[in-house]
């Protein structure tokens, strides 16, 4: 009983502070925006491609003025990957990866954007981009 009661007081509060809290999202805010990044290999999105180049991840760092705001390792077949994020200014850091974590391509630094609503940013790696 004195835990659902220590809970509706953490939930009533919450409420009567203005903050929203999503439950579905966890760590996320009803503000956040959706950064989506993608990739390809030498213009293409099929998982032969990560295969054939020896590439079986993807490094993908997100930064903002005030350095690394989050990173995630996904497999390269994904080709893509999401980030929520608060409205803000931001830049992504990609490197496609091979199974012991060696990096088989150059890094990849996009340009600084303002996301706000929602965004995505596109990186292909040219075959000659590959070590």
């Amino acid at each position: 009983m004195k835990i659902w009661i220590s809970m509706l007081t953490l939930l009533l509060g919450l409420t009567a502070s203005g903050c929203f809290v999503d439950l579905d999202r966890p760590g996320h805010y009803h503000d956040d925006a959706i950064l989506t990044v993608e990739w390809s290999i030498d213009g293409r999105t099929d998982p032969r491609e990560c295969r054939a180049s020896g590439a079986d991840y993807a490094y993908v760092r997100v930064e903002s003025g005030d350095g690394v705001v989050d990173e995630q390792e996904v497999p390269c077949e994904d080709f893509g990957t999401d980030f929520w994020l608060p409205p803000g200014r931001y830049w992504v850091v990609i490197v496609l990866l091979d199974r012991r974590h060696n990096d088989r391509t150059e890094t990849v630094e996009t340009d600084g954007r303002y996301l706000d609503d929602g965004d995505f940013i596109e990186v292909d790696f040219p075959v000659d981009s590959f070590l």
